[in-house]
């Protein structure tokens, strides 16, 4: 055992607690290491005296309790049990070696047959499934190729007694799997640097020469050469630290007798993708991405004293603070914050109701629908009402196990307006002139992937810019590839007008439109409809007047002149609605009005009125027109 194992490694021992006899022994029954993986022993060892006869048998002991866990579960693996029961029943590195043996006999039986969805043969594990990009795009047809055989792989092979045995191949170096107990916490994340590392390494090793690692500070020197837990019989290493190439100094004899390996910072991109992977966080090269955005933004705009902070072991600090916030966020708080900002009234009209249904016969007819109303009405409604309306007949009369497996339908959003290169959006073409998926293209060819069926949708006003963009890449990509369009995937585009739309792309879409019949109005009954007939409590006296026709009094007498007044007296700054505005308030009156609310009288309920109207209505004017908005209301609050 090497001395990161040692320190890191505790033994626990039969009759620990209890008093021993005189002639009794302590027993080493399992393993432990420091992040909670045990392993228990079915050989016992025992302590004697001398320490180093002991610590032999106990690795001895450990080696071989691996070695047999690593077969059964190889063998397991070979009849198709499922990788989360693997996960469950076997330690972390075993579960590791039996993927990668898993993965070597499918990759290699994928090559011999020449079959062209080899990507679906995969575990999907992080390193592995990169590794697997990587040998697709090589187009490997043989075995015997170069870029397969220096590809690290695991193989069940005899040893000297025909037992078999795991065994790592690189190259012509066959290696066996020492058994050494690792835990379940990887020492390094995997990246294109090290597995040229490797190489060179097996390399060494094979033509008996030592290996002399050099490289500057925090790149994993010694992990590297702790990562391939394989056991040759004689092997030297020696690591160097140097920052530049210039300050590698070393007597020339020393030189010739070691294989140099230089070992360059990997890139931060491939650490943190790998941490996000392990934490299981979904869209891990996205996270990956914006958390380094973050901070070369940091590193570039703010001071040297605040700027530094924002290194490589800061942003891995912070993944795993992201995870154990996920592991202890407690489910009951997010469905209370859901029912907080789920709008309170889903209105119910003659057209919703309507366009539910043109959009449900246009998904069904044709590949892309288009849906055409006013901004801040129900298209965004529709399409969940219908999503939600479709699932739960799909559900009836199924039971839960027969209705997961079934196809359910997901709904994309993207606004293609959020990004200035429009490029980054439909995919452009590198300094290599190779492809170069943009974000929609890329949730486009996951949508045709998957066995769900997915609607996309792009929100954002038609103009000729980002529409050019999007006809281009229906029709064909820069590089001249072509994506179709299967049976599971839906196009809808959402806007307020078409007028800039091209006859070409109306031809390809069913238009539905939605009446702007939906005003303040019709939200204000649905909501009022929703509350629980109350009566306020004055002075101990119950008043005369419900709680709900106060406020339908102070909407009616109240919403008209203020919705007038900011269309024609003020400027805003941003792009508002009146039915927006107007839920900004409902959501708030229902914020304030719970039931566990002690109200005064009617007075009070108005003043709660007054102050979610003035943050509702007013909250995004500038202090010139605040001004003059509360000079309005201050001369319209008789009508309250």
């Amino acid at each position: 055992m090497n001395d990161k194992t040692v320190s890191d490694i505790n033994v626990t021992m039969k009759n620990e607690n209890d008093k021993l006899t005189e002639n009794e022994k302590i027993k080493i029954v399992a393993v432990k290491s420091s992040d909670g993986e045990k392993i228990s022993l079915n050989k016992k060892v025992f302590l004697e005296d001398n320490v180093e006869e002991w610590l032999r048998e106990l690795k001895s002991a450990v080696s071989e309790e691996i070695s047999e866990l690593s077969l059964r579960a190889i063998h397991e693996v070979e009849v198709n049990m499922p990788f989360e029961e693997l996960t469950q029943k076997y330690p972390t590195q075993v579960c590791h070696l039996s993927t990668l043996y898993y993965w070597s006999m499918e990759i290699e039986s994928g090559i011999q047959k020449l079959k062209h969805d080899r990507k679906a043969l995969s575990i999907q594990t992080n390193y592995l499934r990169d590794l697997l990009d990587s040998i697709c795009q090589r187009k490997i047809k043989e075995c015997s190729d170069f870029e397969w055989r220096r590809t690290i792989k695991c193989y069940l092979l005899p040893d000297a007694d025909d037992i078999p045995k795991p065994h790592l191949v690189i190259l012509n170096n066959n290696l066996p799997y020492g058994g050494e107990f690792s835990g379940s916490c990887p020492n390094i994340i995997v990246t294109p640097a090290t597995d040229k590392c490797f190489l060179f390494i097996a390399q060494a090793i094979y033509d008996i020469q030592a290996v002399c690692l050099v490289g500057p500070t925090e790149v994993g020197k010694k992990e590297t050469l702790m990562l391939p837990n394989v056991n040759p019989s004689v092997a030297f290493f020696m690591t160097v630290t140097v920052q530049l190439s210039s300050d590698w100094h070393f007597p020339q004899k020393v030189k010739s007798v070691f294989r140099t390996v230089s070992l360059i910072k990997p890139d931060a991109f491939w650490i943190l993708k790998g941490n996000f992977f392990s934490s299981g966080f979904k869209g891990a090269n996205f996270l990956a991405g914006r958390l380094l955005e973050i901070a070369s933004l940091a590193r570039n705009h703010l001071p040297s004293m605040y700027s530094s902070r924002f290194h490589l072991s800061s942003l891995i600090s912070t993944v795993k603070r992201a995870f154990q916030i996920q592991l202890s966020r407690d489910e009951k708080s997010w469905e209370k914050l859901e029912n907080i900002l789920r709008p309170e009234s889903q209105v119910s009209t003659s057209t919703s109701k309507a366009s539910l249904g043109s959009t449900s016969r246009q998904s069904q007819i044709s590949s892309g629908a288009r849906n055409s109303l006013s901004a801040a009405h129900v298209k965004k409604t529709d399409l969940k009402i219908l999503i939600q309306a479709i699932e739960e007949s799909l559900s009836l009369g199924m039971d839960a196990d027969t209705f997961s497996r079934f196809q359910t339908l997901k709904l994309v959003k993207i606004n293609p307006l959020t990004v200035d290169d429009f490029e980054l959006m439909f995919g452009g073409l590198d300094s290599n002139e190779q492809l170069v998926d943009g974000l929609f293209t890329s949730v486009f060819k996951k949508a045709n992937r998957n066995t769900s069926k997915t609607w996309i949708t792009l929100d954002a006003s038609v103009n000729p810019g980002w529409m050019d963009y999007l006809v281009s890449a229906m029709i064909h990509l820069k590089n001249g590839d072509i994506i179709y369009m299967n049976e599971n995937v839906k196009l809808f585009l959402e806007t307020d007008n078409i007028q800039s739309a091209s006859p070409t792309i109306l031809s390809k879409l069913g238009l539905i439109y939605v009446d702007g019949i939906v005003g303040w109005e019709l939200l204000a009954k649905t909501w009022i409809k929703t509350r629980k007939n109350r009566k306020i409590i004055a002075n101990g006296n119950p008043n005369l007047n419900d709680m709900e026709e106060i406020l339908m009094q102070c909407f009616q007498t109240t919403i008209e002149g203020v919705v007038k007044f900011l269309k024609t007296k003020v400027k805003h700054s941003t792009y508002v609605t009146e039915v927006g505005m107007f839920t900004n308030c409902l959501q708030m009156l229902t914020l304030l009005l719970s039931d566990k609310l002690e109200l005064a009288g009617n007075v009070h309920v108005k003043k709660l009125f007054l102050f979610c109207l003035i943050w509702a209505f007013g909250g995004h004017l500038n202090e010139e027109d605040r001004k003059s908005f509360s000079s309005f209301l201050l001369e319209s609050r008789t009508n309250v």
